[in-house]
């Protein structure tokens, strides 16, 4: 079993002489600092929690690949951490072998780059499969030592010749099946992550086709958004409500319940204010509880329901930091309009939307249609959106009869590929949870995205929200 220790025991054995020299150096070459300390730090999930992943799924439709996708704060690294570590504790004594290598963009660059993705990976496998270890020790041999030998600090090894192994290792027959789990690969670095999603299709589509047994579980947010075929996804707010009411019911039981009569109420709002944030859950039950240990009467603690944990608020500001200006601005205007609008604006609103809000502002309808920002379809329009808002706003279905409005009355989409009703009309925009709208409403979202803002950021945002698109209707 891969544990926090494995990675240490590797070198343990290397060092008593199970591994001849060569093998010793080479797998030295591999080792890093941090090269598993994102998985370690993980909280473990919660008893009677994460079960719904583990059902069985036709391999033979995904040829070994899984997407595991959710919001920011859903809870995936936990899930993929427990999936792991079931797979690790058979592996021994069963036809499989496991690794697993966690993303962390707040790591050194190791830790949010292919290469240390490859170099952990080779780590954990290649004690496992002696004639590749010999294979790649050869290589490790014909390097220019010159470059030294100090691990990290050194970078002995470069990307290419790291994927090109590993990808010859998978495309011949192997002794055991391999399982392989990679989390946040959004937080890999911007420019490699979608060539890394590719590569792994890729390779696992190569392994079915050699015979090889080879699963890949990937996770990641919603954004980037990237496309790959035949691969299905796991959308894991969808799944994990149960999780978190376990989650909520286990945290109250073990004080709060047995003396506050009303503590239902509080589980309640939590629950229905989830949305599937379990992160956002986290934060506030822990927070609850020690309000109400400081004394705090209920009515207190609803009300702290509304307030964006500081951990939160740094997640999503963390979420902005790379934008350049230009992007920067088109955010901005975005959240305007997703936060300020009066009422929910529907997905073929926001064709018009998008391109006005875009400098240079088009001057026609016609000049819009002929640009390169004309958005055809609304499938095209909703991956626009989440990747402007790098994934915090979602399009959500809204039944015909609860829309409250007469369809002759809203503006039509010029064109735009959305007058089916079933579609473009039926479906709202708005922010993933709560918690992203009191970030730019109560806190200081607008200002992180734009200082010049302060101090009054929503006020600033009204004037253009108002008159952006005087002209469209």
């Amino acid at each position: 079993m891969y544990n926090a220790s494995s990675s240490a025991k590797i070198l343990e054995k290397a060092n008593e002489g199970e591994f001849i020299k060569d093998e010793k150096s080479c797998l030295q070459s591999l080792w890093f600092s941090n090269i598993d300390s994102r998985r370690q730090n993980l909280e473990q999930p919660a008893d009677q929690t994460c079960l719904w992943l583990f059902k069985s799924r036709n391999r033979e439709k995904h040829y070994g690949h899984v997407w595991v996708k959710g919001k920011p704060g859903a809870g995936k690294s936990i899930l993929m951490k427990e999936a792991f570590r079931r797979a690790a504790l058979g592996q021994i004594k069963s036809d499989y072998w496991t690794a697993a290598f966690f993303f962390s963009a707040k790591g050194d660059e190791l830790e949010h780059s292919p290469v240390g993705l490859f170099r952990s990976l080779l780590y954990q496998l290649l004690p496992r499969h002696r004639e590749h270890l010999r294979s790649f020790s050869k290589i490790w041999n014909e390097k220019d030592l010159s470059w030294g030998n100090n691990g990290d600090e050194a970078h002995p090894w470069r990307e290419a010749e790291l994927r090109s192994f590993f990808q010859s290792v998978f495309a011949q027959q192997a002794a055991k099946r391999t399982l392989i789990f990679i989390d946040a690969l959004d937080e890999c670095d911007s420019n490699s992550v979608r060539s890394q999603a590719y590569f792994w299709r890729e390779v696992t589509i190569s392994a079915y086709a050699a015979g090889v047994h080879l699963n890949v579980c990937l996770a990641s947010r919603h954004s980037p958004s990237i496309t790959i075929s035949d691969c299905p996804e796991i959308v894991v707010d969808n799944h994990n409500r149960h999780d978190i009411a376990t989650y909520v019911e286990q945290k109250f039981k073990l004080g709060i319940a047995s003396e506050e009569p009303q503590w239902e109420v509080l589980r309640d709002k939590i629950l229905s204010k989830s949305a599937g944030m379990f992160l956002w859950v986290a934060l506030v039950v822990d927070d609850v509880l020690k309000k109400w240990d400081d004394g705090m009467v209920l009515q207190y603690l609803l009300k702290q329901l509304d307030i964006v944990p500081e951990e939160l608020e740094t997640l999503f500001a963390q979420m902005f930091l790379s934008l350049n200006v230009e992007a920067r601005q088109l955010t901005i205007r975005l959240f305007h309009w997703a936060i300020l609008a009066a009422k929910p604006l529907r997905l073929h609103e926001w064709h018009h939307i998008l391109a006005f809000i875009r400098q240079p502002t088009p001057l026609s309808l016609r000049e819009w249609r002929e640009s390169v920002d004309f958005t055809m379809t609304d499938d095209q329009l909703e991956r626009q959106i989440k990747s402007i808002s790098k994934g915090l706003v979602e399009v959500n279905s809204m039944a015909k009869e609860s829309q409250g409005e007469d369809f002759d009355t809203m503006s039509v989409c010029a064109g735009a590929g959305s007058l089916d009703l079933e579609h473009g009309e039926t479906r709202v925009i708005q922010v993933i949870h709560e918690s992203v709208r009191e970030f730019f409403l109560q806190s200081n979202g607008f200002s992180i995205l734009d200082p010049s803002l302060e101090p009054f950021p929503i006020g600033n945002g009204n004037p253009s929200f108002q008159d952006q698109v005087p002209h469209l209707l």
